[in-house]
This record gives C-alpha cells, sequence and structure tokens, in this order.
C-alpha cells in the first residue's frame, strides 16, 4: 500500500509540476471550449433526432392500428351484408 502510495504522489507531483511550468495557450483553451461546446449541441441536436424518430413511429405504429380497425370493420360489413344475402336466398328457394 506505501508503494502505491508514494507512486501517486509522485504521478501527482509530475502532473502538477508540469502544469505549473507550462500555462495553456489561450488559442488551446479557446480550441478545447469550442470542441465542447460543438459536442454539447451535437449530443442535444441527436437527442432531439431521436425523439423526433420515436415520435414518427409511434403515429405510424397508431396510424396503421387505424387503418388495419377501419379495414376490419368493413371487412365485417361486407361478410355481414353476404351472409344475410345467402340466408335470404335459401328462404326464397325454400318457399
Amino acid at each position: 500500500m506505501g508503494i502505491l502510495a508514494s507512486a501517486d504522489g509522485i504521478a501527482l507531483d509530475l502532473i502538477t509540476d508540469r502544469l505549473q511550468a507550462q500555462p495553456m495557450s489561450p488559442f488551446k483553451r479557446y480550441s478545447y471550449l469550442l470542441t465542447g461546446a460543438f459536442l454539447v449541441v451535437l449530443l442535444i441536436s441527436l437527442s432531439f433526432l431521436g425523439l423526433q424518430c420515436h415520435a414518427i413511429y409511434n403515429h405510424e405504429r397508431a396510424m396503421v392500428q387505424n387503418k388495419f380497425s377501419e379495414n376490419a370493420i368493413n371487412l365485417d360489413s361486407i361478410v355481414k351484408s353476404v351472409t344475410s344475402c345467402i340466408y335470404y336466398r335459401s328462404m326464397l328457394r325454400k318457399t
């Protein structure tokens, strides 16, 4: 444990010495700032794109379900009219 603690301390000292010895260039800071802002805007845009795709998918699914139920109702009425016609024709034959 002591060896790891001393190794971490040495590494931390090297990092702090390096940071103190070389101040960051303003252009590099500006570059990091722009890169971070770009990544934030990109992530927000991708999340909005995902939400929009999800909304479109749900809308299309609802449209398909409504069309299916409409077609089922139409088919049911056609079947009822055909069965009633068959029933009436069979009644006419019997008389």
